[in-house]
């Protein structure tokens, strides 16, 4: 009798084990963010304390709207408090570091003069994704340097400027 009921038990356990694998939920969705997004590309905004203390300082930006499409086109807009609104237009690269999770970063700016500025990007995943910016203008030089993925952010100028030169945003129009 406790052989049958084993074997009874055993039987149930199967059918069990074979009623959850076979009503087995749809796999979840992603987690938070969007990863039809590669990399910087999409629409991004910062504002207050999320602006560098470099381009408050010294530009005197207020806030930052920036489009990086698919195409690798770039718009930026920067603002000052009185709402006057400078754009930088032009075409960006990217790469993936194989040692970090920060994307190398270059922008061919063609208006409102031309100029390249390099540096590192990191896209954190959330509701909204936040992305950290740090570039520094290479060409025409300026007398900065760019800031190195082995040197990740606060690198800029060999880390002279600490982190005073990165941008915080956050993505928008999701």
């Amino acid at each position: 009798m406790f052989k049958q009921f084993n074997t009874r038990l055993l039987a149930l356990f199967g059918l069990c084990l074979f009623l959850i694998v076979s009503c087995k939920k749809d796999p979840e969705p992603p987690g938070p963010g969007n990863p039809q997004y590669d990399g910087i590309e999409g629409e991004w905004q910062a504002n207050g304390m999320y602006i560098s203390e470099f381009l408050s300082a010294f530009a005197k930006v207020d806030s930052i709207y920036a489009i990086f499409d698919k195409s690798f086109s770039y718009r930026m807009e920067h603002f000052d408090a009185t709402g006057a609104k400078t754009i930088y237009e032009g075409i960006y690269e990217q790469d993936i570091s194989d040692t970090t999770d920060y994307y190398y970063i270059r922008l061919r700016q063609s208006s409102p003069f031309p100029a390249v500025s390099e540096g590192i990007a990191a896209v954190y995943l959330a509701q909204p994704d936040s992305m950290y910016l740090e570039i520094v203008q290479t060409n025409p030089h300026i007398g900065a340097l760019a800031p190195t993925l082995t040197g990740g952010f606060g690198s800029s100028s060999e880390g002279a400027l600490g982190r005073s030169n990165i941008q915080r945003f956050r993505r928008i129009g999701e």
